[in-house]
């Protein structure tokens, strides 16, 4: 084999190893864990699937028993409360909430963004209500019901990791 087609398929290897190196760390720090379950729901309450894989991503990195440090529990990170408030409305009795339980918590998650669809026009307001609270996001809106401030770092930061998410994971949701 002569030098010049050794260094090709010397380089040809470097590009596929490179090539398959990305690809599995893309999908080591992009899951598509419960998709299933995800897509389930989002077609029942016509939720974007891209939007929920993000916000579990920021919201818990797809750890089933997370707990933040004001209480919110489980993948999509709910309260108790909300969750209360979203089963209630769904008709879902309240004995059935185990806010660890994967299909549980997607299922009262996805209704929860839904609700908030139906409230918020604009998605990044609809976004920054998931995470700040409905009722503060209400005051960060212009008369046009776009978000003209946010008050909350961390509600911007939440705000950046999803959209952020959701263009890698509208990308990978295409080859499903």
């Amino acid at each position: 084999m002569n030098k010049k087609c050794f260094a090709f398929v010397f380089i040809l290897l470097l590009a596929v190893t490179f090539l398959s190196m990305t690809y599995l760390l893309l999908n080591i720090i992009y899951p598509l864990k419960y998709i299933s379950i995800i897509k389930n729901y989002c077609n029942e309450f016509n939720v974007e699937e891209d939007l929920v894989l993000s916000m579990i991503k920021a919201e818990s990195n797809f750890d089933v028993n997370a707990i933040s440090y004001v209480g919110a529990v489980g993948l999509m990170q709910l309260m108790p409360a909300t969750a209360s408030f979203i089963a209630e409305k769904i008709g879902l009795l309240n004995d059935k909430i185990d806010l660890y339980d994967a299909e549980t918590n997607i299922l009262l998650g996805v209704a929860y963004i839904s609700y908030l669809q139906n409230k918020f026009e604009n998605q990044d307001a609809l976004i920054c209500a998931y995470n700040a609270g409905e009722g503060e996001v209400a005051t960060w809106l212009n008369e046009q019901g776009e978000l003209k401030e946010i008050k909350f770092e961390e509600t911007q930061n939440y705000l950046n990791k999803v959209k952020q998410a959701k263009i890698v994971y509208k990308e990978k949701l295409k080859y499903l």
